[in-house]
């Protein structure tokens, strides 16, 4: 970017001006420029619109109350067929934890989940990934 440096007789003084936007400081009369000036003097460009991400919404069995997070594919079934959440909650009964400690999620039932929202939605300390198929969902 070229640096323009414009002189201004101000109250018969000769005042250099090295930023162009300082001038609004300077001069508080209106100025009006002529149509090949415009560019070289234009306000500051008009603010993009922002465009929000929609935030996914998870369908999880859990409080995640330690963030815990379960990660399993069961394409069949809400969360996880009856008998594997019967063995998970004994495992994690083994380790001073309930249900409500963790977060399962079924990621066949997501199948648009990336990592980055998941780490940003379920914060987990740990995560526990079961099944054959659930490190290939994400």
């Amino acid at each position: 970017m070229a640096l323009t440096i414009n002189y201004f007789w101000l109250k018969f003084v000769k005042l250099r001006i090295e930023d162009n936007q300082a001038l609004r400081f300077i001069l508080d009369d209106e100025i009006y420029l002529l149509d090949e000036d415009k560019n070289t003097y234009s306000a500051a460009p008009e603010p993009q619109p922002v465009t929000q991400t929609p935030v996914p919404v998870f369908n999880y069995l859990g409080a995640n109350k330690k963030n815990f997070l379960v990660l399993v594919h069961y394409p069949g079934d809400e969360f996880m067929p009856a008998d594997h959440l019967d063995s998970l909650e004994k495992v994690l009964a083994g380790k001073r934890m309930s249900k409500e400690d963790t977060a399962i999620l079924n990621l066949a039932k997501h199948p648009e989940v990336t990592f980055d929202s998941l780490k940003a939605h379920f914060t987990p300390k740990t995560l526990v990934v079961l099944g054959k198929n659930a490190p290939n969902a994400t």
